[in-house]
């Protein structure tokens, strides 16, 4: 799963959820009274919008918006994201984000540091899939992150799995 982080004023506690499925689903940011959200269906309010190519995130900004920068470099139309863009769009700054996942080798550093899932405590092992938090990137078995909801190393990096809506957000630390 990738997400778009809200950085900035009052944003740093927010994620937009990008799904990173089989089939490519195009994702429309829009401003509503609620905010920024995404969502399937182009509508009136949509200020980019944002496609998995071949591995990438793909933004585009709907033709005469002049209001898409990433980097501080405005985009006219579309524009391939690397892992650290940071986008500009209607004063909102996001930085696309996404949860590694590997399938453990026995030589992996996992397995010779004899690092354990920090929610379930036992120790990874070869075919073990592992899953690394896209803020710190502590490693946690899939099951043990969607069973606790959040990173487990909670209250520093403070990332919670999405919500329903497809939303996170990330508690303040100590």
């Amino acid at each position: 799963m990738a997400y778009l982080k809200m950085l900035g004023a009052g944003q740093e506690n927010r994620a937009l959820s990008l799904p990173v499925g089989e089939s490519p689903q195009m994702q429309f940011l829009v401003f509503g009274t609620d905010g920024a959200k995404l969502v399937t269906e182009r509508s009136e309010g949509c200020i980019a919008a944002f496609l998995r190519v071949h591995g990438n995130w793909v933004v585009m900004a709907p033709s005469g918006n002049g209001h898409l920068a990433v980097n501080g470099i405005p985009v006219p139309s579309l524009k391939i994201l690397d892992p650290d863009d940071v986008l500009v769009v209607a004063g909102l700054h996001l930085q696309l984000s996404a949860f590694s996942e590997m399938t453990l080798l026995p030589e992996a550093p996992l397995i010779r540091e004899e690092k354990a899932c920090p929610v379930c405590q036992k120790p990874f092992k070869a075919g073990d899939r592992v899953l690394f938090c896209p803020n710190c990137e502590l490693a946690h078995h899939p099951d043990c992150l969607r069973y606790n909801e959040r990173c487990a190393s909670n209250p520093f990096c403070g990332f919670i799995l999405p919500t329903e809506e497809g939303e996170s957000r990330q508690e303040a630390g100590p």
